[in-house]
């Protein structure tokens, strides 16, 4: 179908001046470079092009689906782009990220349907994702999956069936194809995502697979074009259209947070072009403007996600997800709801700005904490993995195990764990006695620190997943093998949450562009049989993204970054000396802030 005939008018930009002000044109490109690529992965933010004029024309089928239930003003005069405007008035905006339609197609499909709602009087935004899957009632068609009423009426439909599922009023629309979105993420550059495992499809040959071919390689990386959009769209694992939503909500909030600057104004004539064409919407200038520096104004905690699930079923040989209507009614008041302080910190476990202490664990000996206690661990109990065990268990109440070995005799009395130290440690002595839950104390004036012996009343049932070798490490003769291929100082984790194995590792360079090459190493771990990863990185690139600003603890005089979005903890990152070391959350961040924090805080250095 060509332009001319599509049911929507297609607005088209001139370049900017070249004799405008660059500060003019940074504050055009900033605001235009983030809107379009947000907007291209199928849920934006704002979307601004400055430069669209004269009246807004749509499809009036549109504009009365909008109408329906449409509650809320939304016209905003007299702005113009040297100036700041006035908060946008609240709003919901539906987003579409389409595909071109094939012969025979007259709407395309849409690939990802989100909702937007701004709300400059709680100052907040809150997207809501949509599963394409979900088993809906289409007016007029019956009985169907959600992204079926895109290719059955086109915005029309979809907003109408959106707003009988949500009753959500929805205000405006925003369709982009996804042919922009690769050009424009080219032009751009990439956006750095650190991506948590290795996403691979391969289409059988004869086989009625539409989708291409997809291999993006683990690791932090400048994703870009075709990838960035595979990255986005996967759905060849058991996260299906959940985890869809998960990427395309992360690959959001990092371009929200890395592309609005000064560099994209060069580019904005170039973007600009590739975007116009694509893009349909019934937005004003003014209310795109206001939008945009709305929402370059809030923070990440200011930003909500949220989706709504659904159980899978299959129904008449087609799979579904199938929702009930208090789920629907609970996620959708959670999408309106402003994010407040006090349940962020639920959310993430804080009890507080500013520095923290570091969690210790959990079951026996909770409360109790060591630090600052050195000590020796060895076992004698004559079951192996106890010392590990053991060390674990000191290391999470904040105790430094500086040795981990073999007794060469048994425990003490009776076979049971003695535990010596040197004068004046008594205290410290009874304290670990205490947290391992068993033992007695035996003073020692020969000792440096304090001595464990495990007897064979001490008992941990670990298994290879949280058990370290005699380094401390968990898997350590992976680590040790990691450390042989790079140069600079590896670090490995002595405490892994239950449930975590490893899965795999890359060793690779981190392209940042000007021929600026970085070693890197990314360890990976799975929760169990599902698609969600553990991730651990260690690199000498200390410009990554990842290391921005974020709640500071501080632990045995190292200072951790605690980075979260919207309640929920994302990474945390650390340096010493000229290697930066970080720790990712799974995908839909399975992890809470003090299992995150213990494995950053219980990493232990790899014998080199």
């Amino acid at each position: 179908m060509s332009g001319k005939n599509k049911p929507y008018t297609v607005y088209r930009v001139e370049r900017v001046a070249p004799q405008r002000r660059w500060r003019r044109v940074a504050l055009i490109a900033a605001t235009c470079v983030l809107g379009a690529l947000l907007v291209g992965v199928g849920g934006a933010y704002i979307w601004l092009n400055v430069i669209l004029g004269g009246s807004r024309e749509t499809d009036s089928g549109i504009l009365g689906a909008l109408e329906e239930t449409t509650t809320t003003a939304s016209a905003s005069a007299g702005t113009t782009a040297e100036t700041v405007p006035d908060p946008p008035n609240s709003m919901n905006i539906i987003v579409f990220g389409s595909d071109n339609q094939e012969e025979g197609e007259e709407y395309g499909r849409s690939d990802s349907i989100m909702v937007v709602h701004v709300d400059p009087e709680s100052k907040f935004v809150s997207v809501l994702s949509l599963p394409r899957d979900l088993r809906v009632e289409i007016p007029g068609y019956g009985v169907d999956k959600l992204n079926a009423a895109y290719s059955f009426g086109g915005e029309e439909l979809a907003i109408r069936t959106v707003q009988q599922l949500t009753n959500i009023d929805l205000n405006h629309f925003v369709t982009i194809d996804f042919d922009a979105f690769r050009q424009v993420t080219t032009e751009l550059g990439g956006v750095w995502i650190d991506v948590d495992r290795r996403y691979y499809h391969q289409a059988q040959v004869g086989a009625a697979d539409p989708w291409e071919n997809i291999d993006i390689q683990a690791g932090y990386q400048r994703l870009m074009g075709e990838d960035a959009l595979d990255f986005v769209r996967f759905r060849h694992d058991s996260n299906v259209d959940f985890g869809r939503m998960e990427r395309q909500q992360l690959f959001l909030r990092e371009a929200q947070r890395q592309l609005v600057g000064l560099g994209t104004a060069f580019k904005v004539p170039e973007l600009v072009s590739l975007v116009a064409s694509n893009i349909r919407t019934d937005l004003t200038t003014n209310e795109i403007l206001s939008l945009a520096f709305f929402g370059l104004g809030l923070e990440g905690t200011r930003i909500k996600s949220v989706k709504l699930e659904g159980a899978g079923d299959t129904i008449g040989g087609v799979d579904y997800l199938i929702y009930d209507d208090d789920q629907v009614r609970s996620v959708v008041q959670e999408f309106v709801t402003p994010p407040q302080d006090e349940e962020i910190a639920a959310e993430s476990g804080r009890t507080g700005a500013g520095e923290a202490e570091s969690p210790r664990g959990e079951g026996t000996g909770l409360q109790i904490d060591l630090t600052g206690v050195e000590v020796d661990v060895f076992n004698g109990s004559g079951r192996t993995g106890q010392a590990g065990g053991a060390a674990l268990l000191l290391r999470q109440r904040g105790a430094k195990v500086v040795g981990i070995g073999n007794a060469d005799t048994p425990g003490g009395e009776g076979g049971g764990t003695v535990v010596s130290y040197p004068g004046g440690q008594r205290q410290q002595a009874e304290a670990v006695v205490d947290a391992l839950d068993t033992g007695y104390v035996v003073e020692d004036g020969a000792l440096e620190r304090l001595r464990v012996v495990l007897g064979t009343d001490f008992w941990t049932d670990l298994d290879r997943t949280s058990v370290p070798g005699t380094s401390g490490i968990i898997y350590e003769d992976e680590y040790f093998a990691l450390q042989s291929q790079v140069s600079f100082a590896m670090i490995g984790p002595g405490y892994l949450p239950e449930g975590y194995a490893y899965k795999d590792r890359r060793v690779y360079e981190i392209d940042a562009g000007k021929g600026r090459l970085y070693p890197a190493v990314k360890t990976i771990y799975q929760y169990g049989e599902e698609d969600q990863y553990l991730g651990i990185t260690q690199t000498t690139y200390a410009g990554a993204s990842v290391v921005s600003d974020g709640e500071k603890v501080t632990e045995n005089g190292i200072t951790y970054t605690i980075v979260g979005l919207s309640g929920k903890v994302d990474h945390i990152w650390w340096k010493q000396g000229d290697v930066v070391y970080w720790v990712t959350n799974t995908l839909m961040h399975r992890l809470s802030r003090e299992e995150l924090l213990l494995v950053a805080t219980n990493m232990i250095a790899v014998a080199r």
